[in-house]
C-alpha cells in the first residue's frame, strides 16, 4: 500500500516490530500509518485556531529532505 512513499516504508520496516500488528486508517482519498483514530470531519473539531506553522527535517537532521 505504501510502496511508493519512501517515508512511510522507513517508518514501517523500522518502528513496527515484526511480530506486531498495526493499521491504517482512511477517511475518503486519505489512507495514513497512524495511532489514530482521526476524526472523520472537521465538525467534530469545535474549537480550532492555527496561528503558526514551521517546517522539520526527516528525522530531525538538517541534512535530510525537508518535510
Amino acid at each position: 500500500m505504501f510502496s511508493e512513499n519512501k517515508f512511510k516504508t522507513y517508518m514501517i520496516d523500522t518502528k513496527i516490530a515484526k511480530d506486531e500488528i498495526t493499521s491504517v486508517y482512511r477517511i475518503g482519498d486519505f489512507v495514513d500509518l497512524c495511532t489514530g483514530p482521526h476524526i472523520a470531519h472537521t465538525g467534530y473539531a469545535k474549537g480550532f485556531k492555527l496561528t503558526k506553522h514551521s517546517g522539520a527535517y526527516w528525522l530531525g537532521d538538517k541534512d535530510n529532505e525537508s518535510l
